[in-house]
């Protein structure tokens, strides 16, 4: 008896616990994004050395053949330039007459994320009413602000050039003697996270000598 074509059509089904990174919908640009799942038919029967592709619209991002089981594994990494912001991408069975498959597709959703490190630098030391100066890179982004802050307040602000900054402040009076953490960090943005960094200083004091008698005997 032949068997026809369309009562072996194969049902695709994702697998998202075994990819962790696509479980939680967030990606990073830089980072690889790996879809894994199984390829069955509609008894539940796995599908063995069928083509399974990766889209982005018409573009081929990756492309596998299951195995034995009916698994495969898609992956693509984020180019660093990607705009932000959600993403669907398709995986994609494409009809395959030796294996009497039909062809079938599943969307998967994504958003795309910017990932902003900071690394900054200043004195070990400062004093009242010095003009202290931080400097840094930021690591993904290339222009845009950074802010000291200083117990939650925003005490000065910079631009960022070519991924790196210098921003100076005028440490105010009324600041107490001892350590001091200066946390540097940016506004950020739609679907950007910030990773500040923080400057471990200690205001000292310049102590005044007033002599008040010279006496004699």
């Amino acid at each position: 008896m032949r068997v026809r074509k369309r009562d072996l059509l194969a049902l695709l089904l994702l697998t998202l616990a075994v990819a962790p990174a696509l479980a939680q919908t967030k990606v990073y640009r830089g980072d690889t994004v790996t879809i894994s799942g199984v390829v069955r038919d509609e008894l539940g029967n796995p599908v063995a050395g069928a083509t399974v592709r990766l889209l982005d619209g018409a573009t081929v991002l990756d492309s596998t053949t299951t195995g034995s089981d009916g698994s495969f594994t898609l992956s693509w990494t984020v180019p660093s330039d990607h705009p932000l912001g959600p993403k669907t991408l398709t995986v994609y069975v494409p009809e395959q007459p030796s294996l009497y498959v039909e062809a079938s597709s599943t969307s998967v959703s994504i958003e795309i994320w910017a990932l902003v490190v900071i690394s900054a630098s200043g004195p070990q030391r400062i004093h009242r009413g010095d003009t202290v100066t931080i400097t840094g890179t930021v690591q993904g982004m290339s222009s845009g602000t950074v802010e000291v802050q200083c117990n939650g307040n925003t005490i000065a602000t910079g631009s960022v050039s070519g991924s790196q900054f210098s921003v100076s402040f005028t440490v105010p009076n009324d600041w107490q003697k001892g350590p001091i953490t200066l946390k540097v960090t940016s506004p950020g943005g739609s679907y950007v996270d910030v990773q500040g960094s923080q400057v471990n200083t200690e205001l000292w004091i310049r102590p005044t000598i007033e002599v008040t008698e010279v006496s004699g005997g």
